[in-house]
């Protein structure tokens, strides 16, 4: 906090640095190619090593795929090896970008279009995913119930027998 009696040009100074350092922090851009993105929209998140780095800033197609770009909150190096995938992160079927940064000592530069990958998981509705989920319970719990009657079945005709 400056004081009134600070000298002017100290304070002009100080205005200055503070202007210049604000500007220092900037945004990259960055183009995901993903195959689909299901639910994706612009605003949702992009997570870096699980820490919020930016968001989708804008979305489109290219031939049969989809162009995501991303607004970086500040200045961002991706390593050529990053891995880039749309994970599912609400039972709503609300999305984000994940990125696990690689080990590669290459890095993209800011605007260059980069591979994601399409995952599975990446569904168009929570519905589906719910369906698949009581599916997939379904299976096990029937499985779980044959064994249990087959056990049963024969502990009975190991009764039946001894009660002969």
């Amino acid at each position: 906090m400056h004081n009134l009696m600070t000298p002017y040009p100290t304070r002009l100074a100080s205005l200055l640095a503070i202007l210049i350092l604000s500007g220092c922090s900037g945004h990259d851009v960055y183009r995901f190619r993903f195959s689909e993105v299901g639910t994706l929209a612009v605003g949702d998140a992009v997570v870096l090593s699980g820490v919020k780095a930016g968001k989708v800033s804008e979305m489109g197609l290219a031939g049969s795929s989809a162009i995501v770009s991303v607004q970086t909150d500040n200045v961002m190096q991706l390593r050529k090896d990053a891995v880039v995938r749309i994970v599912g992160v609400g039972l709503m079927g609300e999305k984000r970008i994940e990125i696990e940064q690689g080990k590669s000592g290459q890095f993209y530069a800011p605007g260059d279009t980069i591979q994601g990958v399409s995952d599975a998981a990446v569904k168009s509705s929570p519905l589906q995913v719910l369906g698949e989920l009581v599916d997939s319970l379904k299976s096990g719990i029937q499985a779980k119930l044959q064994d249990s009657i087959k056990i049963l079945n024969a502990r009975i005709d190991s009764l039946m027998r001894s009660a002969r």
